[in-house]
């Protein structure tokens, strides 16, 4: 079990902060590594500048054609009306070669940037040299963006990235320019083919009515006939008038009609189903009113041609023939054509037909609605124009059969009056239109405007120097945090007094890392050369009110009270491994012992390393191993210039120290060593290092384990509880030595002590106490 899970007393918080400390140095070496990566980024990548232009796409576009020839709207004679997604210009934008070679050709004209004459970076290389033209169209795709404005509104920005803010500007500005001068020629393009068929149509007409006029004249030559009658003559005119309105209205149908297929083609490829018609009896409602309409129209329009002064208005104080019956009737079922289209409309965009659910949203929904709206319109406008040919071919029937009448002679200049005045007519239709047209091909400006210029920008985009600087201390705090606690997790060794706890081990005491500024401090060798004597770690004789002293007194008070049943007499102090302070623990423990009072013998039971000779540079010889022979032991001889401490070093050096230590004989001297002292506090070798230590414990009263902060492995400080444990020593509790006090700053209050007085020079054992010279 690792100690640092086990720990008792667990705080989140604290767990953060123990983090946040020990690994303080790589937490700030990531967070400064990588913010000056990111930093060194801002500052040498090179700026990039970033410009758009707001381009309005109208979102219907009428013929123009149909608007000249006053058929504009969905339902023109044209049928050019047609939504215009706005995808579809998305696509032109990104995939035109010809508007990318148009920008190319700007740019390779203009060399320069106009506003600045800096030098146009997208058309060379690094070494200042053109590029290609097929390379700067590669180049421009990679640099300039399209998109929808959002909100729902027909506007396209174009943005373009450039090192150089006027550049940026200046591609986004060509192609905006570009676009819409694409757009203005497809739009006089229309016109143009528009125009082109009506010159057509009008030397075609004009041949036709040349001709016809010729045929009159060498007929009335030929047999010398006379001008037609009155009757003659008025139904003459009246057909003339017929005829030209079924061409004009043949051409009308013919248009509707291509219309409407092209939407089926249309439809059909995207759901196959719009095969399957739907059958309404709205549909048969709505021919039967065009049919009235056309009826009753026709006959008003004929009376009028024949009596011009009574006009359309009801005002007449005669109804003559039912002019004023004819006026309501025509009124009454224009609204109800009104009326059935509408409701035919509707029914073929939501019948379902289409198998598309139109009711959601989405450009692709949209877009089939719109196609259904229009192909529903072309029907019905084809459906009235159906109808108002039927009409007029019947009139014109009934108007053969009046000819008849006429003598033959008549019969046939009638007909050639009448296919020159039908002529005639269309004849001045076509040259009106084509005149307007005309207009309107100078007048075209396209169906995209440009609502705002690329301005050149002043601010960079990239880098965004503040956001880089934030990301890259984030990621290096993140970074530091990361491997901070991977360290953490994977470090095994003992920190903290809860990681003691954790295994069942009492704590007697926490020794304080001692800072280099109370170790000048505490040192003995400032000035006296008696303080010189002894080795300045023995802090409770140099600074006995420094806390630390205050600690070892606190060891000495839990030490006495560890065993309520026995007085400890014998006291092994050892360690799990070497270099963890169990001798410095000895020295400071016993000093303790001995200004209480109690009289103390330090025993040096290390015979492989002994070190406590030299603390108190006395010699080695005689010790521990010489005074196992000896019957009568002196220990008179082993008192130091502290009162009531005494020291016996190591001794003579032995080959077996192992069976000196578990012998007889060390038994012996134990009961001497309890007969003559208070106390006898015993340094020995690392437990796992020596079995010295095992044989000790089991000879002594109480056995403390002094444990090195960051220092001893948990797994070996386990181990070493364990095998003292199996031989029945009795622990008493352990030491944590060099404790970082700043550590007590995550801890609870308890600790904080730790760290009181040091900032204040504390008085050594020399200040008060004079060795006496004997």
């Amino acid at each position: 079990m690792r100690l640092n899970e086990g720990s008792v007393d667990s705080n989140p918080m604290r767990e953060v902060l123990d983090l946040l400390y020990r690994g303080k140095w790589i937490i700030i070496g990531c967070f400064l590594l990588v913010s000056t990566a990111f930093g060194i980024y801002n500052y040498r990548i090179d700026p990039e500048y970033e410009a758009y232009a707001l381009i309005y796409v109208s979102s219907e576009q009428t013929s123009d054609v149909g608007q000249v020839l006053g058929f504009g709207g969905n339902s023109g004679w044209w049928g050019y009306a047609n939504e215009r997604l706005l995808a579809n210009e998305l696509v032109i934008l990104e995939q035109s070669l010809g508007l990318g070679r148009s920008v190319v050709d700007s740019l390779m004209y203009l060399q320069t940037v106009p506003s600045t004459n800096e030098p146009l970076l997208i058309i060379r290389n690094k070494d200042g040299e053109l590029l290609p033209r097929d390379e700067v169209i590669r180049r421009l795709s990679r640099v300039v963006d399209f998109d929808v404005e959002g909100g729902g509104v027909d506007f396209i920005r174009i943005t373009a990235v450039s090192n150089s803010p006027a550049e940026a500007a200046l591609l986004a500005n060509l192609y905006a320019d570009a676009f819409k001068m694409r757009t203005r020629n497809t739009s006089r393009q229309r016109v143009a083919g528009s125009r082109a068929f009506l010159e057509t149509q009008e030397r075609k007409l004009s041949r036709e009515l040349h001709g016809l006029e010729q045929q009159i004249a060498d007929f009335m030559t030929r047999e010398r006939a006379v001008a037609l009658d009155a009757e003659a003559e008025r139904i003459i005119g009246q057909m003339a008038e017929l005829e030209a309105e079924r061409d004009i209205a043949e051409i009308e149908l013919s248009m509707a009609q291509s219309k409407a297929e092209k939407l089926q083609e249309q439809l059909a490829a995207i759901e196959p189903r719009l095969a399957e018609r739907l059958a309404s009896g709205v549909q048969e409602n709505l021919r039967r009113a065009q049919q009235e309409l056309a009826e009753r129209t026709l006959q008003r329009d004929l009376y009028i041609r024949n009596n011009p002064e009574y006009g359309l208005a009801d005002s007449n104080p005669l109804d003559i023939e039912g002019i004023n019956t004819l006026n309501a009737d025509i009124r009454r079922l224009e609204t109800e054509v009104s009326r059935l289209s509408a409701q035919f409309a509707q029914e073929l965009v939501t019948s379902g037909r289409t198998g598309i659910d139109f009711s959601s949203g989405g450009s692709e929904a949209q877009f089939l609605v719109q196609l259904n709206r229009q192909l529903a319109e072309a029907e019905i406008q084809a459906s009235g124009l159906e109808q108002r040919l039927r009409v007029i071919n019947d009139r014109l029937a009934l108007y053969n059969r009046e000819i008849q009448d006429i003598p033959e002679q008549a019969t046939e200049l009638a007909q050639l009056e009448r296919s020159r005045l039908a002529n005639e007519r269309m004849y001045l239709f076509i040259v009106e239109k084509l005149n307007e047209t005309r207009v309107a091909e100078e007048s075209v400006v396209g169906y995209a405007d440009i609502i705002r210029e690329a301005l050149i920008p002043r601010v960079p985009v990239r880098p965004d120097k503040v956001r880089n600087l934030i990301l890259g201390s984030l990621l290096g705090l993140m970074l530091g945090f990361g491997i901070a606690f991977l360290r953490l997790k994977m470090d095994t060794r003992v920190y903290r007094p809860e990681d003691l706890k954790a295994v069942g081990l009492n704590v007697l005491g926490i020794i304080s890392r001692i800072s280099r500024e109370n170790e000048e401090s505490v040192s003995p060798g400032n000035g006296d050369a008696n303080k010189s004597m002894l080795d300045e770690k023995l802090v409770t004789l140099y600074a006995p009110l420094s806390p630390t002293a205050e600690m070892y007194r606190q060891i000495r008070t839990n030490i006495q009270f560890s065993r309520p049943d026995i007085v400890v007499q014998t006291l092994m102090v050892s360690s799990a491994g070497a270099s963890e302070g169990k001798t410095t623990t000895v020295l400071n423990l016993a000093i303790t012992m001995a200004q209480a009072g109690r009289k103390t013998l330090i025993m040096d039971a290390d015979l492989r390393r002994p070190r406590i000779h030299k603390v108190f540079n006395v010699p080695r010889e005689p010790g521990v191993a010489d005074v196992l022979f000896e019957e009568d032991v002196d220990f008179e001889q082993y008192a130091t210039d502290i009162d009531n401490l005494y020291l016996m070093p190591a001794g003579t050096m032995v080959p077996n120290t192992s069976e000196l230590i578990g012998s007889k004989r060390m038994r012996d001297f134990f009961d001497k060593a309890r007969a003559h002292f208070d106390i006898v506090i015993v340094d020995t070798s690392p437990v796992l290092i020596a079995t010295d230590a095992v044989l000790l414990s089991t000879q002594c009263d109480a056995t403390l384990i002094v444990i090195n902060s960051g220092n001893t492995e948990q797994y070996e400080f386990e181990q070493c509880v364990e095998v003292l444990k199996s031989v029945g020593a009795k622990i008493i509790g352990g030491v944590l030595n060099g404790f970082d006090s700043s550590l007590a700053k995550g801890y609870s209050y308890k600790y904080r002590y730790y760290q009181y007085g040091y900032g204040y020079k504390y008085r050594s054992y020399y200040d008060y106490y004079q060795p006496t010279e004997d």
